[in-house]
C-alpha cells in the first residue's frame, strides 16, 4: 500500500472525503436547477450545505476545523453577502444590483474544495505531531520560561506608546476618522508595527492562556482584553476584531487532549455574540452620531461588497477552459519583483485590482487608489475563475490550499512545541498568506519574501531550535 492510499484510509480523511462528495453533489444539483429556474432560494440552500459541511468537519476533523475557523467564518460571511446579492442587493462599488444567478452555489463549491484540500494537509501533519508530543507536559514546562515576562513588558510598553499617539491625534472611535485616514495622518512606524502584529500578540497570548496557570494566565487574559480595547479605540472593525478573537482561542482547543470529544459547534454562539457587539463599533466609526441613516447605508453596502467580485466573475465567465496567459504571466512576474504591489496597479492587473480597473467607475477607482490600503477584497477565487476558467482554476486553487494548510500546520506545530519563535514565524507567514488569499495577490503567497521566511523557518527548526527552546 503506497503513502497516497494510506492517507485516504485514515478515518478522519475518509469521513472528510465522503462529506465533501456529498456536499459537492448537492451543490451541483442546486447549480443545475438554478440555471433552469433562477431563484435566490438556491443561494440559501447553498448556505445550509456549507453549514452542514462545517459541522461535519468539526465532528470528524476538529483540529483542522479550529485552525481553519478564521477562513471558514469569513467565507461564510461572503456567502451571506452572495445571498443578499442574489436577492437584489446593491453593489455600489461596481454600480450594479444583484440578481438570482446561482453564483453563490458555485462559490460554495469552490470553498468546500479549498477547505477539503487544506484539511487533508492538516490531518496528515497533525497525526505526526501528536505522536511526537503526546507526553509533553506543557503546563509544567512553560511555567518556567523566562521569555514570558519579557513579552508581557514589551506588549505593555508598545500599547502605552500607541495609546499616547492616539491621545495626541484623537482616537478614531471618538473622532469618526477612519482607521486608514488615521494611519496616514500619524505615519508612525511604531504604530504600524503594533497594529500589523496584533495577530501575533493574540496568538501568543492565546498560547499562554492555554498552557499557563495562576498569575501568568490572568495577566495574559487581561492583556488580550487590553489588545481588543485598543483596537476598538483605533477604529478597527469586524474583520480585525473577529480575527483576534479566533486566534486567541485556537491554542486552547488545539492543545486540549479531549479535543475529539469537544462539541466545537458551540463556538457558533460566542462568534455570533462577538459579531453583534462589533456592529455598534462599526456604526460609531461610520458616523452614527452625526447621521445614523448614512452610517447604516455604509454598513449595508460594505456587507454586500464581499461577494460582488465573484458575482461578476461568475456572470461573465462562459469558458470551461479559458487561459489568460498575459494576465497569468503578469501575476507570476510579481513573485520575483521587488515592487509587486505596484504591479497590481499595472495592466493587465491581478487579484481584486483586476476587477477594480475593469469594473469600477473612474471617479470611484481614483478614490480607492488615492487612499492607501483601501481596496475591494475576497478577490482570489473570482480572479482565478476569470483567468483560468471553470476547470483550470482548480490547479492554482489546489496549490493555494496546500500552502495554506502547510502554514496552519506549522502554526499548530509551534503551539505543540510552545515555542514563541516558531509561533512568531508561522504567524508572519499566516498574515501575508491570509491577505494574499483575500486579495488574490499571489505574490503574498508565493513571492520571494515568503520563500525567504520559509528558509529562515527551516534553518531555525533544523539547526537552531533542536529540542524545545527555553529562553532562560
Amino acid at each position: 500500500m503506497n503513502v497516497f492510499s494510506s492517507i485516504f484510509l485514515m478515518p478522519s480523511i475518509a469521513h472528510l472525503v465522503r462529506l465533501t462528495v456529498q456536499a459537492i453533489l448537492a451543490l451541483s444539483v442546486f447549480s443545475i436547477l438554478s440555471t433552469l429556474y433562477p431563484t435566490p432560494l438556491f443561494s440559501v440552500a447553498a448556505l445550509a450545505v456549507f453549514g452542514f459541511y462545517v459541522v461535519g468537519l468539526a465532528r470528524y476533523s476538529p483540529v483542522a476545523f479550529i485552525l481553519l475557523l478564521n477562513y471558514m467564518f469569513f467565507r461564510f460571511t461572503t456567502l451571506l453577502s452572495g445571498v443578499a446579492i442574489e436577492f437584489g442587493s446593491e453593489m455600489p462599488e461596481l454600480g450594479l444590483f444583484g440578481e438570482a444567478t446561482g453564483s453563490t452555489v458555485r462559490l460554495t463549491m469552490v470553498y468546500v474544495f479549498f477547505i477539503a484540500v487544506a484539511t487533508i494537509v492538516i490531518e496528515v501533519v497533525k497525526n505526526a505531531t501528536i505522536k511526537r508530543f503526546a507526553d509533553f507536559d506543557r503546563v509544567n514546562e512553560i511555567q518556567t520560561y523566562s521569555w514570558i515576562p519579557f513579552f508581557f513588558v514589551a506588549l505593555l510598553f508598545l500599547t502605552l506608546c500607541v495609546v499616547i499617539i492616539g491621545s495626541k491625534v484623537g482616537f478614531p472611535v471618538f473622532t469618526g476618522m477612519s482607521r486608514l485616514e488615521f494611519r496616514e495622518e500619524v505615519g508612525s512606524k511604531l504604530f504600524l508595527l503594533y497594529m500589523s502584529n496584533r495577530s501575533i500578540f493574540a496568538a501568543l497570548l492565546g498560547l499562554l492562556i492555554a498552557v499557563c496557570t495562576g498569575f501568568r494566565r490572568k495577566v495574559s487574559i487581561a492583556l488580550f482584553i487590553m489588545l481588543i480595547t485598543v483596537s476598538i479605540m483605533f477604529g478597527e472593525k469586524f474583520t480585525s476584531l473577529m480575527t483576534l478573537s479566533m486566534l486567541v482561542i485556537i491554542p486552547s482547543i488545539v492543545l486540549n487532549k479531549r479535543i475529539s470529544s469537544l462539541n466545537l459547534t458551540r463556538l457558533a454562539f460566542p462568534l455570533v455574540v462577538i459579531s453583534a457587539l462589533t456592529i455598534p463599533v462599526i456604526l460609531s466609526v461610520y458616523g452614527w452620531a452625526d447621521d445614523p441613516y448614512l452610517a447604516m447605508e455604509r454598513l449595508t453596502s460594505r456587507f454586500s461588497g464581499q461577494g460582488q467580485l465573484w458575482f461578476v466573475a461568475d456572470r461573465d465567465m462562459s469558458c470551461f477552459v479559458c487561459l489568460d496567459l498575459e494576465g497569468l504571466h503578469h501575476n507570476l512576474s510579481s513573485f520575483v519583483s521587488f515592487r509587486p504591489n505596484e504591479m497590481a496597479d499595472q495592466y493587465p492587473y491581478f487579484g481584486a485590482k483586476y476587477f477594480m480597473f475593469n469594473y469600477m467607475e473612474d471617479g470611484l477607482l481614483f478614490l480607492f487608489l488615492e487612499t492607501q490600503a483601501l481596496t475591494l477584497t475576497f478577490g482570489l477565487e473570482p480572479y482565478l475563475l476569470a483567468t483560468n476558467g471553470w476547470l483550470l482554476q482548480l490547479l492554482p486553487l489546489t496549490i493555494c490550499a496546500v500552502v495554506y494548510g502547510l502554514n496552519l500546520s506549522y502554526l499548530m506545530y509551534g503551539f505543540f512545541r510552545s515555542d514563541p519563535i516558531t509561533v512568531f514565524l508561522a504567524l508572519k507567514l499566516y498574515i501575508w498568506i491570509t491577505v494574499g488569499l483575500q486579495q488574490g495577490e499571489l505574490w503574498l503567497v508565493f513571492g520571494y519574501k515568503i520563500i525567504l521566511v520559509v528558509i529562515v523557518c527551516y534553518i531555525y527548526e533544523r539547526f537552531i531550535s533542536g529540542r524545545r527552546i527555553q529562553l532562560n
